[in-house]
């Protein structure tokens, strides 16, 4: 096995993780997050601040550790990394437009956890299964 596929296996292993818990959560606390997007032009912006520079950071090391496209597995990877990194960038650079309040339903919530959660079976699948 390449370096490249054991860094694809690593940080697969830790997104199904991330994305399953977060996926669950979202789907099971939904009001609490519905809530939270009415409220979010109200954000703390020392706290709007950390958010985007963790997500620029994580994603930026997910990229810097892994930038590949040789597999199903390795493109995931490389796009969740820019992804963190695009919305870490957006929360850095124009947070007036990342935070206005939203009236997000809730079944477009239970969808984006569902979306989490069937992404994290994939990763979940493709790290630990067919390897």
């Amino acid at each position: 096995m390449f370096a490249s596929e054991m860094t694809a296996l690593f940080l697969g292993r830790i997104l199904f993780a991330y994305l399953l818990v977060a996926g669950i959560g979202v789907i099971f606390s939904v009001r609490f997050y519905a809530d939270l997007a009415g409220k979010a032009d109200r954000s703390d912006p020392m706290a709007v601040n950390i958010s985007g520079m963790l997500h620029f950071l994580i994603g930026a090391a997910i990229v810097s550790a892994h930038f590949a496209w040789d597999s199903p597995l390795a493109v995931i990877v490389t796009l969740f990394g820019i992804l963190f990194m695009l919305r870490g960038a957006a929360y850095l650079v124009v947070p007036h437009l990342v935070l206005r309040a939203s009236t997000t339903s809730t079944t477009t919530l239970r969808l984006s956890g569902a979306f989490f959660v069937v992404t994290a079976a994939v990763l979940g699948y493709l790290s630990f299964l067919a390897v």
